[in-house]
């Protein structure tokens, strides 16, 4: 098999304003760690921005860390500070070690 990347980033995403509060965030971001865990990648990094609370609380509750803050520039779209979160995976073979 090639060489996967060490880090695996997770994009733009978002659940629909009438679906949130359902837990719908959570069974998505569980899932994509489920998948990036299969094909063994050592990281995950996410961004999002200081003002969305429901994100920062999500990404947090699902075991990621605040690794960074800083400021955006040139982005009028994107409200205050870039938040750069990490979650670290261990390989199966180690399932002591591996987060829920």
């Amino acid at each position: 098999p090639r060489k996967l990347p060490a880090v695996a980033e997770i994009g733009h995403n978002c659940i629909r304003t009438r679906f949130q509060g359902n837990g719908y965030g959570k069974l998505q971001l569980s899932e994509a760690i489920r998948r990036i865990r299969l094909l063994q990648a050592e990281h995950i990094k996410v961004t999002t921005n200081e003002s969305l609370h429901a994100a920062r609380k999500n990404y947090e509750s699902c075991g990621f860390s605040l690794v960074a803050t800083r400021p955006v520039a040139n982005q009028p779209a994107f409200i205050g500070d870039a938040l750069d979160y990490d979650y670290a995976l261990t390989l199966p073979s180690q399932p002591w070690l591996a987060k829920a």
